[in-house]
């Protein structure tokens, strides 16, 4: 009973003091901000093309997830990993002949930030570091930051064209480089890499084998 405390004290722990959404920051204050014209401000802080109404949840969505509502065969408490059907349809979706795809090799999150710090988490540890692109998406940075995980910035776009700058990738690699993150379409200026510079960034991951986290939430909006 020595260390019998008198009081309530439940402090914070250290990771979660850790965890930041500058996102969420950014979006708070820019309610305060006020347009130049009379024109409608559209906000970009957040990239969820159907929050304005933009683009439509299809029918057959609607349709499919009304059908499973009221048949009440889907209310269980599925895999962690998702559930076999849906693992079984990603996968056939995705496949390809040079890589084919099973169910086990998909994983399902609760959203993209979910699989962001899923993937994360998973391939590096306390010290090590990833490389990320910049300008970044800010999650990127906030999710290393909480595990402990340092960032290295490489130009993700040269101004010139829609490529990064993979000299200066190469040269932030170091033996605690864990990963390399890209994103194509890009966040937040949407550039969209090439095949052919898409294929050189797997050849530099080759060469150094180093893992590479694609976030292509955007991809089938090009």
């Amino acid at each position: 009973m020595a260390n019998r405390k008198e009081h309530w004290d439940v402090p914070a722990s250290t990771l979660a003091l850790r965890n930041t959404n500058p996102l969420a920051q950014f979006t708070k204050e820019s309610k305060d901000i006020k347009p130049y014209t009379k024109k409608e401000h559209i906000r970009l802080s957040i990239g969820d093309p159907t929050i304005y109404g933009n683009l439509t949840t299809p029918d057959e969505v609607m349709e499919a997830v009304m059908k499973k509502l009221t048949q009440g065969k889907s209310n269980e408490i599925t895999e962690f990993v998702g559930s076999l059907k849906a693992r079984q349809a990603v996968a056939e979706y995705i496949t390809s002949t040079d890589t084919p795809m099973q169910p086990e090799n998909v994983i399902l999150t609760r959203g993209c930030r979910g699989a962001l710090l899923l993937c994360i988490a998973c391939l590096a540890d306390i010290g090590q570091n990833i490389l990320l692109p910049r300008p970044q998406f800010p999650i990127y940075k906030a999710i290393c930051e909480k595990y402990g995980i340092e960032v290295k910035f490489y130009d993700g776009f040269n101004g010139n064209g829609h490529e990064g700058d993979l000299e200066q990738m190469e040269s932030l690699v170091d033996h605690k480089t864990a990963a390399i993150l890209i994103d194509s379409p890009a966040t937040p200026i949407g550039h969209v890499y090439s095949k052919r510079h898409l294929l050189a960034i797997l050849e530099l991951a080759e060469k150094h084998k180093l893992p590479i986290i694609a976030d292509e939430i955007y991809a089938n909006m090009v």
